[in-house]
């Protein structure tokens, strides 16, 4: 691949990386967080994206109050892929989100909104407590302690 590109008079007009290293670093950057996505020590799920689906379309949480307030707040969005909400149970999607914002990031943006997502998640009766553990439900992480 040539170093230079041709203008349209036909002259060099220098390396690219030269001329955008804001692109340079964008496609390294890229590169590296490809590599990165696929590392063997990042969360492993062998199931197909219509398995997550299916699965993030029939899932419940076992406590039986918790799972009404689910299917009727968080359900609608977290599973349906057509809504482009990480999906409840998808292992990876929710891995990525947990490292970038952790446990308390997650439970702000649920509070105050993030995105298409309503402030309190379309759930105005649900409680901080509720929340933390529909947010360890959808990420497949084991329920907090009580207080926690």
């Amino acid at each position: 691949m040539p170093s230079s590109v041709k203008s349209p008079a036909g002259k060099a007009s220098g390396s690219l990386a030269r001329k955008y290293p804001f692109l340079a670093a964008a496609i390294g950057t890229a590169l590296f967080l490809g590599l990165a996505a696929c590392s063997p020590d990042g969360p492993q799920d062998s199931r197909t994206a219509e398995e997550i689906a299916e699965d993030a379309r029939t899932r419940l949480p076992e406590d039986p109050v918790l799972a009404e307030k689910y299917a009727r707040s968080c359900m609608t969005c977290h599973g349906d892929p057509m809504n482009g909400a990480p999906l409840s149970g998808d292992v990876k999607a929710w891995a990525k989100r947990l490292e970038w914002r952790g446990k308390e990031g997650l439970l702000q943006s649920t509070l105050n909104g993030f995105g298409a997502m309503p402030p309190l998640g379309l759930c105005p009766d649900c409680s901080v407590e509720d929340f933390k553990k529909l947010i360890a439900f959808l990420a497949n992480q084991p329920q907090p302690d009580a207080g926690s």
